[in-house]
């Protein structure tokens, strides 16, 4: 994949998110959030089950007995941020809870860069990422006034 799609695809997930946060947030007001993310889960489970039949790639599924255990918990990661993102957004509101989110991510994508985690390319930390650190928070912060 190119690096021009590449941002255009991430540009697109970061659409999708901000319009998914209000969607499964209203759905959360009325029915519990463990329902709305089940409906969110059950809904994107029955579309990727297509894909992956139609594509003629479901037996490639067969390969997952051979990963880390870590990768495992992707699933149980996506089931956190659907189900407390249906929680925290009518509390905080959308610019809040996404300047936290977006700050924490971040901050954690360089964690992860500078060691080389869960298989990531090593990219130490540098002056300018710790400045955009700094920056992030100050954004938080005026956000959350």
């Amino acid at each position: 994949m190119s690096k021009s799609y590449a941002i255009v695809m991430a540009l697109i997930v970061g659409v999708c998110i901000s319009i998914q946060a209000p969607i499964n947030a209203g759905l959360g007001k009325i029915m519990p959030a463990k329902t709305a993310a089940l409906h969110s889960f059950l809904t994107a489970t029955i579309i990727l089950v297509l894909m992956n039949v139609f594509s003629g790639e479901l037996s490639m599924y067969g390969n997952i007995t051979k990963i880390h255990p870590v990768y495992w918990t992707g699933g149980l990661l996506g089931l956190g941020i659907v189900f407390l993102t249906i929680k925290v957004i009518p509390v905080l509101g959308m610019s809040t809870a996404f300047s936290i989110f977006v700050a924490v991510q971040l901050i954690m994508s360089i964690f992860i860069d500078h060691f080389g985690i869960l298989g990531v390319p090593r990219s130490p930390v540098s002056i300018l990422k710790v400045v955009g650190v700094v920056l992030l928070f100050i954004s938080v912060r005026l956000i959350l006034k």
